[in-house]
This record gives C-alpha cells, sequence and structure tokens, in this order.
C-alpha cells in the first residue's frame, strides 16, 4: 500500500468520552478491505473507525470521461491511476521503469506510462490538471462504505456535515500528497 491512512481518533475532550456502540461482528461503520490484505494496513474492527479520503470523481481523457473514486494519499509521493482505466481514458504518454517505495521500506520497480489527464468532483465541475501520474496493472486500493448517519450517531458534531454515503467504493485513482490544488 502506498503511504499513510487517516483515522479518526475521538478526543475524550471533544466527544465527552463517547465510543463507538458496541455492534454485532458482521456489522461495523466502515469496511476498509482489500481482496489482497498484504498491501493494506486498514482495519475492519468493531471497535475502531478507519476512514480514508476516498470520493467520488470525474476523470477525463482525450476519448472518455469516467465517474470513479480517488483516493487521496497524503503519504503518497507518486500518483497511480489502474492501467485499465487510462486505457478506457485514452491516455497516452512515455513508457519508462519508476520506483517507489511501500510501507515498511520494500521498494519496488516496474514499467508505468506517464500520463496527464483531468479530473473533477462530482458536484464541482472545476477540472484540475493532474500530470505525472503512473499505470498501474493493480492498484489493489480498499474498498470503503461509509454510513454518514451512523456517524453523526455517534459523534452529534457531523450532523450538520453534508456527506455522501460510500457502499463498497473502490478507488482506481490514487492522488499524492503534493496536488493541493485538488485537493
Amino acid at each position: 500500500m502506498f503511504g499513510a491512512r487517516l483515522r479518526i481518533i475521538s478526543s475524550r475532550l471533544l466527544h465527552k468520552n463517547k465510543a463507538p456502540p458496541a455492534t454485532d461482528k458482521n456489522e461495523s461503520l466502515t469496511a476498509a478491505t482489500s481482496t489482497k490484505s498484504e498491501h493494506t494496513l486498514t482495519v475492519k474492527d468493531n471497535r475502531s473507525c478507519v476512514l480514508l479520503k476516498i470520493l467520488p470523481v470525474i476523470l477525463k481523457g482525450p476519448k472518455a470521461q469516467v465517474k470513479t473514486y480517488a483516493m487521496l494519499d497524503c503519504g503518497s509521493q507518486k500518483s497511480f491511476i489502474q492501467t485499465s482505466l487510462a486505457e478506457e481514458l485514452g491516455l497516452e504518454g512515455e513508457t519508462t521503469t519508476t520506483s517507489y517505495k511501500l510501507f515498511g521500506g520494500a521498494s519496488q520497480s516496474e514499467k508505468t506510462k506517464i500520463a496527464s489527464l483531468k479530473v473533477s468532483g462530482i458536484k464541482d465541475k472545476t477540472a484540475f490538471d493532474l500530470t505525472g501520474v503512473c499505470t498501474k496493472d493493480n492498484l489493489s486500493l480498499p474498498t470503503q462504505s461509509l454510513n454518514p448517519q451512523k456517524l453523526a450517531d455517534i459523534w452529534s458534531h457531523l450532523k450538520k456535515v453534508n456527506v455522501d454515503e460510500l457502499k463498497n467504493a473502490q478507488p482506481t485513482i490514487l492522488i499524492e500528497r503534493d496536488r493541493k490544488s485538488v485537493v
């Protein structure tokens, strides 16, 4: 997995010792899982609430426009897009060998294309340029489900925050930490 994850921690001062209620073992507020668990450090646990920065986006390329999910990763030093999606969008770019470090210090090198595309939000159609995005055959990013009502029931200050529900959202693009204009 590439980089760090966002974890919501319930502060005793802010939340008056409110902890998530005990739930059935098969139910959780969020689910952050992957088919390749060796690539993720996310937790599916009834005692914790792990939220990744996953959001719906529209990606635009020369051949197509696709609605998908992006994962914003403040720990990543590169942006990656699923190769099959890059092909669907008609993205072209220089083929090169790219190297990167994974969590835990392991290094990996592989052939990739370096491409550029546009990204916008679902509600705010302002498009931003993403350059230097590496293609990757299998991102293995975790899926996430989010029920805003359950979160608001636990942390009442979230009732005024407009968050859309996510059901098994599978990111196909990872956006690195240095894309401040996008975030």
